[in-house]
């Protein structure tokens, strides 16, 4: 008994209740107070008992008084020297051959650090779940066991897909049932393959809310394993990505009309550098029956658009250009170039500058149109006026 790490003791029975008839020397180690301070004095023990929980202790040690059942609690003491010790006290009541009461034997074990140990883990669990339920995300575990079949689901879940999260708890299928139909089949798919093979998962998919709307979530999540490395669950994050694929959509709904209006548009479309010979970095559609020369030659290299312009106009476009960047404002000019097939046209340029945080010019955006026709009603306007003039002042 003096040599096992616990504080044993003995409460011997009287008409007067229990008196303490031993306690062995470890309850000198464990609280500072000697076996002869507790023997003699039956309010010993509950002088020392902690104010906090000293109520607690007498109901239960009441309660077993009446019944006879065994006494088990978990309570603070002060030692000595003012720490606060947690003793795990158990007694179990003695009888004789006739099943008479005769005296309670218990233990006290000193289990302060284990008290500490859960006090942190508490604490520490407190924590997450604050940080948990603070993210703007939906924080999820789920077993490998089959899709649904419960776990921990955090409450933003419920402003997000309106239903509360009793609903979760009570229905192991609701996020299947939540999944959008044309995304289902997909999604259960790769859930089933990510758990067998106990690999991390990237999704993304859409449910149907409370009240029917649309949401896209991004659902991210990685396998937890156990001491053994054994897959063991899996823990994931989902993010309400909604904003962004309508953002994506629209982008991409721009880009389509971008795009037919490029492939469509009666007009040669530009961007290119400010470098002799204008080289192209896009053009659209229309360059090839204005040139003769497709698309993918005035934007590799192979042709330049500035080698198309006829000689006679060369440089008076280059100055031109050179000028309206300079005082950045829009130019429009008109002149000449020479198409693949040798056919001279007649176009007209209007066109701006793209200029960097530095005031450099990054690029150069217009269009070109075809206005040959134009051009020649107007020479054969001119000749007709000059034939006319002519006709007139001979008469």
């Amino acid at each position: 008994v003096e040599k096992i790490p616990a504080v044993t003791y003995v409460e011997e029975l009287s008409r007067k209740g229990k008196i303490l008839a031993y306690m062995s020397p470890q309850y000198e180690a464990m609280l500072g107070h000697s076996p002869e301070e507790g023997v003699p004095h039956p309010q010993h023990w509950l002088e020392i008992i902690h104010p906090d929980d000293r109520e607690r202790v007498l109901a239960e040690d009441r309660r077993t008084d009446e019944s006879l059942e065994p006494f088990r609690a978990e309570y603070r003491v002060i030692s000595r020297d003012g720490r606060v010790v947690w003793v795990s006290d158990e007694a179990v009541l003695v009888r004789g051959e006739r099943g008479e009461p005769l005296f309670w034997q218990g233990v006290m074990h000193d289990v302060t650090e284990r008290k500490r140990a859960e006090e942190k883990l508490r604490e520490a669990e407190e924590q997450y779940r604050i940080l948990v339920e603070q993210l703007p995300a939906v924080i999820y575990v789920d077993t490998l066991e089959g899709v649904g079949y419960g776990g921990y689901t955090s409450p933003q879940v419920e402003a997000l897909l309106g239903y509360p999260i009793s609903a979760w708890d009570t229905d192991p299928l609701l996020w299947t049932k939540l999944l959008h139909p044309d995304d289902r089949e997909r999604v259960l798919a790769e859930n089933e393959r990510a758990n067998a093979e106990g690999a991390p998962l990237a999704s993304e998919y859409r449910m149907v809310a409370e009240d029917g709307r649309l949401v896209w979530l991004r659902d991210e999540s990685v396998v937890l394993r156990d001491s053994e490395g054994r897959p063991w669950r899996r823990q994931g994050i989902m993010h309400d990505v909604t904003e962004q694929k309508k953002a994506e959509e629209a982008l991409q709904e721009s880009q389509r009309r971008l795009s037919t209006l490029q492939a469509n548009a009666p007009a040669y479309l530009y961007r290119c550098r400010n470098e002799p010979g204008w080289p192209n970095e896009f053009v659209s559609d229309y360059a090839q029956e204005l040139t003769g020369h497709t698309p993918e030659e005035l934007t590799d290299g192979a042709v330049l658009f500035g080698d198309l312009v006829v000689e006679g106009d060369r440089q008076r476009v280059w100055d031109e250009v050179q000028g309206g960047l300079a005082e950045r404002r829009r130019f429009a000019l008109r002149y000449a170039i020479r198409r693949k097939d040798g056919e001279i046209r007649h176009v007209e340029e209007h066109g701006q500058g793209v200029y960097g945080e530095d005031g450099g010019v990054e690029a150069i955006e217009g269009v070109v149109h075809d206005v040959t026709e134009r051009v020649r009603a107007e020479e054969a306007l001119r000749e007709a006026e000059e034939r006319y003039r002519t006709l007139v002042e001979q008469i």
